[in-house]
């Protein structure tokens, strides 16, 4: 309006407009290492607390698993104190992150639906925390049942062909609840290693190893790297945090592309004759890439980081940490169908549907990031999950309530016909 009339613009709009964040990048200082120091109490909460609780509710008389009831369900108070400081360190840390991102870089975390997905992927991490302390909790709940469980467990073992004998003489040493706690164990020592990377990460250096790649170029402040922002999304499923690990995922995978003006090589008059040629058969589709004006190391890094972890985390809270888990489960809860009391029935299904859902959504996640290598590591976790499914199936149509792959239906004594 003041231009229309003659008069001189108005200074405060103008300054609004030049001291709002546009493209500039957000300086890091200080929210990187508030991110890690979050994820590093949380962390230290899920793998030191959480094991030690429940091996001194094992050792206490009155809170001990039993076959009846599995684990006591006032220890769930305690879980709940953990949920809680769960929301406020994510709640903290969602907005540690955030703050990192420029506007632009913010409109396509909302057009992708990152911001968006943030309601459900807190919703799992309480669901993984849950689902942690129920399989924390699993094999003392085998070892309060072993005296029948171990028995046809090893039975089934044995009706299977060629191998079956020697593996159930080889199970017989640790038994069942033995088998299920080493299992238990590559859980936790997985998710110690991640928190002892965690803790030994300090936010300052991570600031200056992604701040130098554009900050002398541009002038302003320092820009992190992708390959920073997929480490940070490591440590956030260190600390069971999949709302924030996605949202530095997506950021990571965004700022891959880092502008990078070739003036050595002619610049954009060079890109462009370079698709012209090879529109024309001149030149290789390959040779082409040289010629985009973009840092092709950088790009290579990001992603190199950024396989590296989708793959980490397919085998890790996918196969490991679920699949593998919800095997042992299903295999319990058909051993155990007889001598299991409604209580501790109800909380091992629980576990069971925590332990696929966590299984198809990380999956259903993960995989199209990483394509066809992606779809190769997750098919052992399907088949698994399938498995184990059938167990639970044929649990309530097999008349010992016992299933095997290659045998059908198991007997008490022998082999029964398989049922449909």
């Amino acid at each position: 309006a003041s231009r229309r009339s003659g008069g001189p613009p108005v200074k405060k709009d103008l300054a609004v407009v030049a001291s709002g964040p546009t493209r500039a990048h957000v300086n890091p200082t200080g929210k990187v290492s508030e991110v890690l120091l979050l994820f590093q109490r949380h962390a230290v909460l899920v793998w030191v607390f959480f094991p030690v609780f429940v091996v001194a509710q094992w050792l206490t008389p009155g809170f001990q698993p039993t076959c009846s009831a599995g684990y006591s369900a006032c220890t769930l108070v305690v879980v709940a104190l953990a949920i809680v400081h769960h929301l406020y360190a994510e709640s903290r840390a969602w907005a540690a992150v955030k703050a990192l991102l420029t506007v632009p870089e913010l409109c396509v975390m909302r057009q992708l639906g990152i911001l968006r997905k943030r309601r459900c992927l807190v919703l799992l991490g309480i669901l993984e925390d849950l689902n942690l302390y129920t399989v924390l909790t699993f094999p003392f709940v085998a070892h309060a049942c072993d005296a029948e469980t171990t028995e046809r467990w090893l039975q089934s073992w044995a009706a299977v062909p060629v191998v079956g004998e020697s593996a159930a003489a080889m199970l017989a040493i640790p038994r069942f609840w033995g088998c299920a706690a080493i299992v238990v164990a590559c859980v936790v020592l997985g998710g110690l290693a991640g928190m002892c990377r965690l803790l030994a990460l300090d936010g300052r250096q991570i600031e200056l190893l992604g701040g130098g790649l554009e900050a002398s170029a541009l002038e302003e402040a320092p820009r992190l790297a992708g390959a920073v922002f997929f480490s940070m999304a490591q440590s956030a499923e260190a600390a069971v945090m999949p709302s924030v690990a996605q949202l530095c995922e997506e950021i990571g995978l965004q700022r891959r592309w880092v502008f990078n003006s070739k003036e050595d090589r002619g610049g954009a008059y060079a890109v462009t004759k370079a698709h012209r040629d090879v529109a024309w058969g001149k030149m290789r589709y390959e040779s082409l890439e040289m010629y985009e004006l973009y840092n092709q190391e950088e790009l290579h890094r990001v992603d190199s980081a950024g396989s590296y972890h989708f793959m980490l985390k397919i085998v890790r809270k996918v196969l490991i940490a679920n699949a593998i888990q919800l095997w042992f489960q299903s295999t319990f809860f058909e051993l155990s169908f007889k001598s299991i009391g409604s209580e501790a029935a109800y909380k091992l299904i629980a576990g069971m549907v925590i332990s696929g859902l966590q299984v198809f959504v990380r999956s259903a996640d993960t995989v199209p990031k990483l394509g066809c290598p992606g779809l190769a590591l997750t098919l052992p976790s399907m088949i698994i999950v399938a498995w184990a499914g059938a167990k639970v199936y044929y649990a309530f149509h097999c008349s010992g309530h016992v299933w095997n792959l290659t045998t059908g239906c198991v007997g008490g004594t022998g082999v029964a016909p398989a049922t449909v």
